[in-house]
Protein backbone atom coordinates (compact mmCIF):
# COMPACT_ATOMS: atom_id res chain seq x y z
CA UNK A 1 0.00 0.00 0.00
CA UNK A 2 2.50 2.38 0.51
CA UNK A 3 4.29 1.39 -2.39
CA UNK A 4 1.35 2.79 -4.10
CA UNK A 5 1.47 5.82 -2.51
CA UNK A 6 4.52 6.27 -3.56
CA UNK A 7 4.65 5.59 -7.02
CA UNK A 8 1.54 8.05 -7.17
CA UNK A 9 3.50 10.39 -5.43
CA UNK A 10 6.09 10.17 -8.27
CA UNK A 11 3.75 10.04 -10.98
CA UNK A 12 2.13 12.84 -10.18
CA UNK A 13 5.25 14.77 -9.87
CA UNK A 14 6.57 13.42 -13.08
CA UNK A 15 3.24 15.00 -14.83
CA UNK A 16 3.74 17.77 -12.98
CA UNK A 17 6.87 18.75 -14.36
CA UNK A 18 6.44 17.14 -18.25
CA UNK A 19 3.01 19.50 -18.21
CA UNK A 20 5.03 22.46 -16.76
CA UNK A 21 7.67 22.39 -19.54
CA UNK A 22 5.35 22.28 -22.32
CA UNK A 23 3.63 25.24 -20.87
CA UNK A 24 7.41 26.81 -20.98
CA UNK A 25 8.04 25.81 -24.40
CA UNK A 26 4.83 27.17 -25.85
CA UNK A 27 5.44 30.45 -24.37
CA UNK A 28 8.94 30.24 -25.25
CA UNK A 29 8.03 29.91 -28.98
CA UNK A 30 5.24 32.84 -28.45
CA UNK A 31 7.88 34.80 -26.85
CA UNK A 32 9.84 34.12 -29.86
CA UNK A 33 7.33 34.98 -32.40
CA UNK A 34 6.62 38.22 -30.92
CA UNK A 35 10.03 39.18 -31.46
CA UNK A 36 10.14 37.85 -34.68
CA UNK A 37 7.05 40.05 -35.51
CA UNK A 38 8.90 42.68 -34.23
CA UNK A 39 11.38 42.68 -36.61
CA UNK A 40 9.50 42.23 -39.13
CA UNK A 41 7.43 45.26 -38.70
CA UNK A 42 10.76 47.35 -38.47
CA UNK A 43 11.93 45.63 -41.65
CA UNK A 44 7.82 46.95 -43.65
CA UNK A 45 8.40 51.04 -41.84
CA UNK A 46 12.23 50.97 -43.79
CA UNK A 47 10.41 49.32 -47.31
CA UNK A 48 8.11 50.81 -49.70
CA UNK A 49 6.72 48.41 -52.14
CA UNK A 50 3.84 48.72 -55.03
CA UNK A 51 -0.04 47.43 -54.34
CA UNK A 52 -0.62 46.50 -57.93
CA UNK A 53 2.79 44.95 -59.40
CA UNK A 54 3.12 42.26 -56.78
CA UNK A 55 6.84 43.74 -55.54
CA UNK A 56 9.17 46.38 -56.03
CA UNK A 57 12.86 45.30 -57.13
CA UNK A 58 15.48 45.91 -55.12
CA UNK A 59 17.56 49.48 -55.85
CA UNK A 60 19.56 51.87 -53.72
CA UNK A 61 16.99 54.84 -55.40
CA UNK A 62 13.89 55.78 -55.94
CA UNK A 63 11.46 53.00 -57.54
CA UNK A 64 8.79 53.46 -60.13
CA UNK A 65 5.82 51.16 -59.96
CA UNK A 66 2.28 50.90 -60.64
CA UNK A 67 0.34 52.79 -58.40
CA UNK A 68 -3.29 51.84 -56.92
CA UNK A 69 -5.23 54.15 -58.50
CA UNK A 70 -5.88 53.67 -62.09
CA UNK A 71 -2.33 52.64 -63.26
CA UNK A 72 -0.61 56.10 -62.46
CA UNK A 73 3.28 55.98 -62.08
CA UNK A 74 4.69 57.07 -58.68
CA UNK A 75 7.98 56.79 -56.84
CA UNK A 76 8.47 55.45 -54.11
CA UNK A 77 11.76 55.21 -52.35
CA UNK A 78 13.20 51.97 -51.43
CA UNK A 79 15.76 51.29 -48.10
CA UNK A 80 15.63 47.85 -48.53
CA UNK A 81 14.93 44.23 -50.51
CA UNK A 82 11.30 44.49 -51.34
CA UNK A 83 10.95 40.72 -50.68
CA UNK A 84 11.27 41.51 -47.33
CA UNK A 85 7.95 43.22 -46.71
CA UNK A 86 4.58 43.03 -47.57
CA UNK A 87 3.87 44.82 -50.08
CA UNK A 88 0.36 46.03 -49.66
CA UNK A 89 0.99 47.64 -46.24
CA UNK A 90 2.80 50.40 -46.90
CA UNK A 91 1.84 52.27 -50.38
Amino acid sequence: MVFFFVFLLFYFALLKIVVLSRFQEEADNRMLLLSSSSVSSAYTTNCHCCRVSQAVPVSPGPVVCDSPDGGNRTVYPVAMSATQCTCEEKC
